[in-house]
C-alpha cells in the first residue's frame, strides 16, 4: 500500500510530495534504484533502500550535504496486529546544519522553512494515515 505512490493525489490534502516513484517508469523501487521525487519547491533522484521495514531514500550534494528520508514500519506494542509509522529525516555534511532548528540556523533565517516542512510532513502522515484506515474497513 504505501509503494502505492500513483494514489498519492487520492489521499495526500497538503501537497508536500507532489509525486514519487522510480527515475525510469515501471522500475522496481528496490534497494539502490533511482528514484524521480517532486516536492515543493525541487525535484531531486535520491537513491532507494527498500526492505519490508523500511523504505528510505538518500539525497545529496556531493560533500556537502546528505538528507535520509525515512519511513520504518514496526509492530505495535500496544495495539496487535497494527503497524507504527516512523517517518523522519536525518541531514549530515558540511552544510547538514541548514536543515536543522538550532541557533545558527534560526538567526540565518533556515529555522522557519524547516519548522513548515516537518508540519507538511505531519499532514502528510495524517493523511497516509487515514487513507490506510480506510481500506482496512
Amino acid at each position: 500500500m504505501f509503494l502505492d505512490f500513483d494514489s498519492l493525489p487520492k489521499y495526500q490534502q497538503n501537497g508536500a510530495f507532489i509525486s514519487l516513484g522510480p527515475k525510469v517508469t515501471g522500475t522496481p523501487l528496490e534497494s539502490r534504484a533511482v528514484m524521480h521525487n517532486v516536492v515543493k519547491g525541487f525535484s531531486f533522484h535520491p537513491i532507494v533502500t527498500n526492505s519490508p521495514r523500511q523504505f528510505s531514500w538518500l539525497g545529496l550534494v556531493h560533500g556537502l550535504f546528505r538528507g535520509k528520508h525515512f519511513f520504518r514500519f514496526e509492530y505495535s506494542d500496544e495495539l496487535k496486529g497494527e503497524t507504527v509509522l516512523t517517518h523522519g529525516e536525518a541531514f549530515s555534511g558540511l552544510l547538514g546544519w541548514m536543515a536543522g532548528t538550532g541557533w545558527l540556523a534560526s538567526r540565518l533565517g533556515f529555522e522557519a522553512g524547516i519548522k513548515r516542512g516537518l508540519v507538511e510532513l505531519e499532514a502528510f502522515n495524517r493523511d497516509f494515515k487515514g487513507w490506510c484506515e480506510k481500506w482496512e474497513q
